[in-house]
C-alpha cells in the first residue's frame, strides 16, 4: 500500500493519531523536496503534487478532528499553495477545508478575515456547494440576531454538510453565547434562571449557573439572575427586541423538542 493510501485508510478508519505518524516523515519528504515551500516550481510531477496536496488535506481534517486549531490552519496554508496549480485534478477535498478554515474564523469571530476570504471566492461557487454555502448562511444568521438558527444547525448531525462540521459547534456555541450575554445584560437588570437556560443553550441550570460564575458582574438571587446595569436608553431598547426575539425562539424551540420528546 503507497504512503498515501495508507494515510486515506487510517483516516476513514477515524484512526487521526495514526494519521499524524504517517504524516511525520512524509513532511520531511515534502519540505526536502520543495512541496512544501515551493509547489509552483516546473521539477514537480502532476502526481508528486497530487499527492502531496492529498496528504496535506487529510492532515487538516484529522487536525479538525482532534481540535488542533493551530495545526489545521498550518495544514490548510499549506494545501492552498496547490489549489491555483494548472494542470492538476480537481481536488475532491477542496470546498471542505475552505468551509471548515470559514467556520474556524466565525467560531473566533473573526468576521473581518472571514469577509476577506470569501472575496477570493466564486459567487456563484460558493452559492452552489453545500459545503461553502453553510458557513456563509451560518455567518448570515449571526449577523441578523438568529442564534438560535445557528445552534440548531451546527448542533445537529443531520444539518451539517459532513461530520468535520460537527467539531466547531462547541467553540461556534461559546462564541455566540458571548454575543447574547451583552445582549441581555444591556437589555435586562434580570433575568429568570429558565429562560437564560434554553436563551443561552444549556441543557441543564447547572450549565447556566456555572456560566453565570464566569461573567464579571453577573449574580444569581433565587431563580433570577441579575445584571449590573444597563449602559443606555438606546442601547437598552435595542438590545430588548433583539433579545425577546431570541427568547421568543428559544422557547418556541424548547416546546418543539419536548413534544417530540
Amino acid at each position: 500500500m503507497s504512503p498515501i493510501a495508507s494515510l486515506e485508510s487510517a483516516y476513514k478508519a477515524g484512526d487521526y493519531e495514526k494519521v499524524e505518524q504517517l504524516l511525520l516523515p512524509l513532511k520531511v519528504d515534502m519540505a526536502k523536496s520543495g512541496l512544501l515551500t515551493s509547489p509552483n516550481s516546473s521539477g514537480h510531477s502532476k502526481a508528486d503534487l497530487e499527492a502531496a496536496r492529498t496528504a496535506l488535506e487529510i492532515g487538516a481534517l484529522s487536525a479538525v478532528n482532534l481540535g488542533k486549531e493551530a495545526e489545521f490552519t498550518r495544514f490548510v496554508a499549506q494545501s492552498r499553495q496547490f489549489y491555483g496549480i494548472q494542470g492538476l485534478s480537481a481536488s475532491p477535498h477542496e470546498s471542505k477545508i475552505v468551509a471548515l478554515y470559514l467556520l474556524l474564523l466565525l467560531s473566533q469571530n473573526e468576521i473581518a478575515q472571514f469577509h476577506t476570504e470569501l472575496e477570493s471566492l466564486d459567487f456563484d461557487t460558493v452559492e452552489n456547494d453545500k459545503f461553502l454555502s453553510f458557513p456563509i448562511k451560518l455567518e448570515r444568521w449571526i449577523m441578523e440576531g438568529a442564534y438560535d438558527r445557528v445552534w440548531k444547525a451546527i448542533t445537529n448531525k443531520d444539518a451539517v454538510p459532513s461530520s468535520e462540521f460537527l467539531c466547531f459547534a462547541d467553540p461556534l456555541v461559546f462564541a455566540i453565547r458571548g454575543e447574547i450575554a451583552l445582549c441581555a445584560e444591556k437589555a435586562y437588570t434580570s433575568l429568570p434562571l429558565n429562560n437564560a437556560r434554553h436563551l443561552l443553550f444549556f441543557d441543564s441550570d447547572q450549565g447556566v449557573v456555572d456560566f453565570v460564575q464566569e461573567q464579571p458582574g453577573w449574580e444569581i438571587h433565587g431563580e433570577r439572575i441579575t445584571f449590573p446595569g444597563v449602559i443606555s436608553e438606546d442601547a437598552t431598547l435595542n438590545s430588548r427586541k433583539v433579545t425577546e426575539k431570541l427568547i421568543g425562539n428559544s422557547l418556541e424551540y424548547a416546546k418543539e423538542m419536548e413534544q417530540i420528546i
